[in-house]
Parts: structure tokens; sequence; C-alpha cells
């Protein structure tokens, strides 16, 4: 159980290692484009470089965002019905969320690996083949399955708090 943990602990911080140095290169990466372009100096790949990086950053940030229950949800109706109902009618979101997932993780997991064989598209100005940003793709919804089925198990087993134990450490 204690490997369980440090391994989760792993894949926390490099979600989120990925996700803030992607954003922090782009905005860096335009930040010298925008000081660049006004010294006459043109920095051509850094729409392209900036673009690739934000959809790393936002494909890895999905499953930061499913671990912290942080994404959209309307959920007035919700808090109006009893407590035992809430809790299934979350439960049955759940599954339908992990389902979308687990769908989406096997179509662009088919696309990038379509995108793999053959004649291998190249980026226009990098010339680095375009399965290196799709893959971010189903890396994401990947990361995001792991998080979603964690969720799961912690509101099944009622578990919606840290333990005692989880915030010693």
């Amino acid at each position: 159980m204690k490997c369980l943990k440090v391994f989760d602990k792993v894949i926390c911080t490099a979600e989120e290692v990925i996700a803030a140095i992607a954003l922090l290169a782009m905005c860096f990466i335009v930040f010298i484009a925008v000081i660049l372009r006004s010294a006459g100096v043109p920095f051509s790949i850094s729409d392209e470089l900036s673009r690739y990086l934000m959809i790393w950053c936002i494909y890895v940030g999905v499953a930061v965002a499913t671990r912290e229950k942080a994404h959209v949800g309307v959920d007035v109706l919700v808090q109006m019905l009893p407590k035992g109902i809430q809790k299934v009618l979350n439960i049955v979101v759940s599954f339908i969320t992990l389902g979308v997932f687990a769908w989406l993780f096997y179509l662009t997991g088919s696309w990038v690996w379509s995108s793999m064989q053959g004649n291998i598209q190249l980026t226009p100005l990098m010339k680095v083949p375009f399965y290196t940003v799709y893959i971010s793709l189903p890396i994401g919804f990947g990361l995001s399955i792991v998080e979603q089925i964690k969720n799961m198990v912690k509101d099944i087993m009622g578990k919606d708090e840290e333990t005692k134990e989880e915030v010693a450490e």
C-alpha cells in the first residue's frame, strides 16, 4: 500500500510539473518573441512552439483537474436532492465520465498510432513529427482515467476528505 501511495505521489507530481513547465515555457517563448519582434528580429518558430506547448499543458492539465475535481459542473439540482441520492448520482456521473475518458483515450490513441504509420507528417517550421504533439492527447486522457478511478474509489468508499495519515505526511 505504501508503494502505491509513493507511485501516486510521483504521478501527481509529474502531471503538475509537466503542465507547469509547458505553461512557463510557452509564456517565456511568447515574451521573448514579442521583444524580438519589437526589435525587428523575427522568431518564426515561436507561434508554432507556443501552440504545441499549450496543447501539452491543456491535456496534461485535464488529469490534474480530474484529480482536483475542478472540471465545470452544474450541481444546483443535485444539491437539492437527499444525500443518499446525491452519492448514487455522483457515482453514476463518475462512471459516465470514466467512459468518456476511456473512449477519448481510445480515439486519440488510434489517431496517434495512425499518424505514426506510413508517411510521417512534419510540423511546418520546426520539422518535428506531428505525433509528438498529438501524443499529449492519449497521455492526458490516460492519466485522467487513472485520476478518475482514484476519485471513484474515494467516493464509493466514502473517503472524500484526506485521512489524518495523508495530512501528517
